[in-house]
């Protein structure tokens, strides 16, 4: 099933460039169909090197902080936190992102193996 992306055809109101990017695709199933959207975007006219954060955003009922520590050509690894109030302490934890097309092949490896 393809995956589709919204593009510059989006039309409407000042806000339509929000949508640029989102992706409508089917689910790990093939159930149903979701939407994933750009949830924070750094700022600047250049992508940042080494440490940043993205914007704080909300998600799932909760407001979320995604920092990255340290990147290089191949992957990315940072911190998260949420404001999930039913966790005692702060729910965080750390997070490393895969780049280039490997990105995926343990989402389709897991599901192989399912």
């Amino acid at each position: 099933m393809p995956t589709y992306k919204l593009k510059t055809s989006v039309t409407g109101g000042k806000d339509k460039s929000l949508l640029y990017g989102a992706e409508i695709r089917p689910t790990d199933d093939g159930k149903n169909y979701e939407l994933r959207i750009v949830a924070a975007r750094t700022s600047g006219n250049s992508l940042p090197t080494g440490a940043f954060t993205f914007p704080q955003f909300d998600f799932a009922d909760y407001t979320w902080t995604i920092a990255v520590t340290a990147q290089t050509t191949e992957q990315m690894t940072g911190t998260w936190t949420n404001t999930d109030p039913q966790i005692t302490e702060a729910e965080n934890g750390d997070f490393t992102a895969q780049a280039g097309q490997g990105a995926d092949e343990d989402k389709d490896a897991s599901a192989a193996s399912a």
